[in-house]
């Protein structure tokens, strides 16, 4: 998997303590969510391995990380953030922007 962060995702990365590592780890475990044309991964407390030192769970849990798919095993982070609503916020968009 190719991955790509625009300048905004790298600006809201250093804002947020959000680490490389952290975004791959919500890229594979994370949940994901279909909206908008856009891949939302969102680190829900249930998908967090419990086999992970707790400390690094706490770290984990909560972050939301917005993916563009750009080709068969291209993507573009487009931000990322921690809510822990995340999971109600998406599902409230409305399927495509609107006006596109």
């Amino acid at each position: 998997m190719n991955i790509q962060f625009t300048d905004h995702a790298r600006k809201r990365m250093s804002q947020r303590g959000i680490t490389r590592e952290l975004i791959q780890q919500a890229l594979d475990y994370g949940h994901v969510y279909h909206k908008q044309g856009y891949r939302f991964y969102v680190m829900r407390r249930k998908d967090v391995p419990k086999m992970w030192n707790p400390k690094h769970q706490d770290r984990l849990r909560n972050i939301a990380v917005v993916v563009k798919p750009v080709g068969d095993d291209t993507y573009t982070i487009i931000t990322v953030y921690r809510s822990n609503e995340a999971p109600k916020h998406i599902r409230r968009k409305p399927k495509t922007l609107l006006g596109a």
